[in-house]
């Protein structure tokens, strides 16, 4: 498991961000989604103020409050709040995610969310609790979720699955790259529609683009005997070099980025320059 996002305050104290806010971006990416967060008032707070959407923007995710009534029963009941999601947003898929509270009271949500669900519209269980996850541990957990939904792709189909949320734009530029180098491109998990997921089996390259996805990756993997790409993460000039030459070989193509990434150096040279040697006065992250 990743380790957690914690900050270290003079008093020894720890504070960590609960996972919940990785719906921001979550919903957002996959857009036939929704995801109904079972929760309490605080919960609901922690999501408006954090993501600062108005409910005239009808995002697609929610909170279904929990009272008092309602944590004396191991299976809450959310019928009518799934109806009313279907009938106003139209999903192809409903994320039902934990929170604190519910787990707490040991409500069992993998019962609950395979009672609601349909072939026509799966309610897909996503532990997120801020007792276990978070900010974008949770994440993991959703991408978790959509293993079971992505096709069995056969042994001779070799191409790479991109693992981890960016955002279209972001997404593209790997597609460009991909292409430029000539790696072909099996998809993107977490895909922009759910019934788009990518196939994944024995040929598949799996390319973690994120560093919160560890649970997914190793599940990829044993699951669908898959191969997992193991250099480092695509981040600044000499992260994505490596990246890209390692996933290259993996097909059997030989690249050599250092003049790329030396140019890149180049570019940012004045922000280097300008930080090197100073350290941050925030507490440290550990």
């Amino acid at each position: 498991m990743a380790p957690k996002a914690q900050f270290t305050r003079e008093d020894g104290l720890y504070h960590s961000f609960c996972g919940l806010v990785s719906v921001g971006w979550l919903y957002q990416k996959i857009k036939d989604s929704f995801f109904l967060i079972l929760g309490t008032h605080t919960c609901a707070h922690l999501l408006q103020n954090t993501l600062g959407v108005m409910i005239f923007a009808r995002p697609r995710f929610a909170v279904s409050l929990l009272e008092e009534m309602d944590l004396s029963s191991s299976q809450p009941n959310i019928d009518q709040q799934i109806a009313e999601i279907r009938r106003e947003h139209k999903p192809s898929v409903i994320f039902l995610l934990s929170s604190c509270t519910p787990e707490v009271m040991k409500v069992e949500f993998e019962g609950l969310a395979h009672s609601l669900s349909t072939p026509e519209l799966p309610v897909l269980f996503v532990p997120a609790s801020g007792l276990d996850y978070t900010f974008a541990q949770s994440e993991d957990s959703v991408l978790q979720a959509l293993i079971p939904f992505c096709p069995e792709a056969p042994p001779d189909d070799k191409r790479v699955v991109f693992l981890g949320s960016v955002n279209d734009a972001v997404a593209d530029d790997f597609a460009l790259e991909a292409a430029r180098l000539g790696i072909p491109v099996a998809g993107f998990l977490p895909a922009n529609h759910f019934h788009e997921l990518p196939p994944i089996g024995p040929g598949t390259i799996i390319a973690p683009i994120q560093p919160f996805v560890p649970k997914t990756a190793t599940q990829l993997r044993n699951e669908r005997d898959c191969t997992l790409l193991q250099s480092l993460f695509p981040f600044g000039p000499d992260g994505s070099r490596a990246f890209w030459e390692d996933l290259a070989a993996h097909f059997d193509i030989k690249v050599d980025l250092r003049e790329r990434e030396a140019a890149a150096w180049e570019r940012i040279r004045e922000h280097t320059d300008f930080l090197r040697g100073k350290k941050s006065s925030s507490p440290p992250i550990r």
